[in-house]
Parts: C-alpha cells; structure tokens; sequence
C-alpha cells in the first residue's frame, strides 16, 4: 500500500520528467527548424520608405533601435 507522501513525490517526479522532455524536444527541433527557414514578413520597406511612413523618432525607435536616455538615479 502506496503512502500519500511517496504517492506525491512519484507523481512530481514523474510530471518533472515530461516537462524535461517535452522541452527538451522542442528545443531540438526548434533549432533544427529555425537553421533552415528564413523568416519572411508581410510587410517589406526599404529605409527611405520607413522614414516617409514614421516620424523621426519612431523611426529611431522603431527601426535603428533607438531609446530614451535613462533616467537618473534619485
């Protein structure tokens, strides 16, 4: 006759065990997908398009990854 507490320690142990797996899993295949595909989006614009379709510092933002100067420390 099983305990409660051996009862919850194999069923976490167990449920670890799929969780590894199915990461792991994913993970491989993740990587294996992403190393042969190209991304393609819906939307393609040169830069000279970007800056005519955003202001100035959406652009920035936007597509040279630009951001705020932080704040200073109080």
């Amino acid at each position: 006759m099983q305990t409660r507490r051996r009862f919850l320690l194999t069923g976490t142990a167990a449920a670890a065990a799929v969780a590894f797996v199915g990461r792991f899993r994913a993970f491989a295949a993740g990587s294996a997908s992403n190393a042969a595909s190209q991304e393609t989006f819906e939307v393609v614009h040169s830069d000279a398009e970007w800056r005519t379709l955003l202001g100035p510092m959406q652009f920035e933002v936007l597509r040279r990854e630009g951001t705020e100067r932080p704040l200073p420390a109080r």
